[in-house]
């Protein structure tokens, strides 16, 4: 049998080479090959017919193909793996979210958990085994798309998640989100479809497309400048309330030598007034760095921004979450006591906006800065005027 010469056999590893990266893969294809190309040089063959014969026994579709066949060999259980992963995380996600979702609409407990957990488990688990499974079938540049689909999937998800939980940073997570699809999905989608003569119209609409879901979303979320505005029109309506406020308390002042008809409560009427104002001081002092709302002569110089409030608000400081509990028992008892009172011009004390009860019973602010503050001024002035009221009897 006619022997190969070292530059004969560097010739057909280099051709091998092009093909295939594996360094393993490379030298047994370069044993059969010479192999191959040896028994056709004896039979009479030159070297290029004796090459040609070898790869279109060995490799009929190009070396490529034989380290791609390869690769799903060895990685078969892998991918099984994460198929299976893939399939579970997105069933048990698509279940938890669905449940959340219906518990929300039907106001029952565990909302929440659902809702969070499914999103929780479809960003941080099925997208990512996704985007694993997609990366292995493309090559290069081509693997960046499914993660920049990825990135901007998780981003809308925990986007929608902070803005349904009240949790800051909402409306920044989909501005990132609609800035990856744009500047980063969009082009390489674009630039993948371009490649195939086949998907240029599929892939220029899908791009509309996305442009056109993002420009919907940008649409309908206020701009900064636009909440910047609203904020500061709902402060200056607050400072508006704090002033008809002080001046009601001033007309109280002057029925206080006057015995009150319901001598209970107008104490518990004032209680109400005192943890109101507990509450109110803290708020502002945290929101404005003011002590109170009483001396402020401009309030285009005051803003307090779209904050949500709730029992966590307090956790600076414990004693402002006891009055809390104890404004809800005031309000109790001074509505317990106002029902064995028929007189018309007494009012009640609202508490299903501010004040709620929970399942076990224990009280919970749940609002916005600016409308719980408001509503605490709303009880301080019912406060006072059922005090003149039950004054002027």
């Amino acid at each position: 049998m006619q022997q190969l010469t070292e530059e004969e056999v560097a010739l057909i590893e280099l051709r091998i080479s092009h093909g295939v990266s594996d360094g393993s893969l490379r030298n047994d294809l370069l044993d059969h090959y010479c192999c191959y190309v040896e028994e056709q040089l004896s039979r009479g063959c030159d070297f290029e017919t004796a090459y040609n014969n070898a790869a279109k026994a060995i490799s009929p579709n190009g070396t490529h193909e034989i380290q791609e066949e390869l690769f799903f060999l060895l990685t078969f259980k892998k991918q099984t793996n994460m198929k299976r992963i893939v399939l579970s995380s997105g069933v048990f996600s698509a279940l938890l979210l669905s449940m959340g979702i219906v518990l929300k609409f039907l106001h029952m407990p565990g909302a929440s958990v659902g809702i969070v957990f499914g999103v929780a488990l479809f960003s941080l688990l099925f997208l990512p085994a996704l985007a694993i499974t997609k990366m292995r079938e493309r090559q290069g540049r081509g693997k960046l798309l499914p993660v920049a689909g990825t990135l901007s999937g998780m981003l809308i998800s925990f986007s929608v998640v902070f803005l349904v939980m009240h949790w800051p940073g909402a409306i920044i997570l989909g501005y990132l989100a609609a800035a990856v699809l744009l500047l980063a999905y969009a082009p390489l989608f674009v630039a993948a479809g371009l490649r195939q003569p086949g998907m240029r119209t599929n892939s220029i609409v899908t791009v509309v497309l996305i442009i056109a879901g993002c420009g919907l979303w940008l649409t309908l979320v206020a701009s900064p400048k636009g909440v910047a505005i609203a904020d500061r029109s709902a402060t200056e309506y607050l400072v508006k309330n704090e002033r008809i406020l002080q001046n009601e308390l001033k007309h109280t002042a002057a029925y206080g030598t006057k015995p009150s008809a319901s001598p209970a409560m107008t104490a518990l009427g004032r209680t109400i007034f005192n943890h109101c104002e507990a509450l109110k001081a803290y708020i502002i002092k945290r929101e404005t760095g003011i002590a109170s709302l009483v001396h402020v002569t401009d309030a285009t110089k005051l803003l307090i921004k779209d904050h949500w409030i709730d029992n966590n608000y307090f956790t600076e400081q414990k004693e402002m979450l006891g009055k809390v509990y104890n404004l809800s028992s005031a309000i109790a008892a001074y509505n317990a006591a106002y029902g064995t009172w028929p007189a018309a011009d007494v009012q009640s004390m609202p508490t299903a906006s501010v004040i709620l009860k929970t399942a076990d019973g224990q009280a919970m602010v749940n609002g916005k800065a600016i409308s719980v503050l408001n509503e605490l001024i709303q009880l301080q002035m019912i406060a006072l005027q059922n005090e003149m009221a039950l004054a002027s009897r």
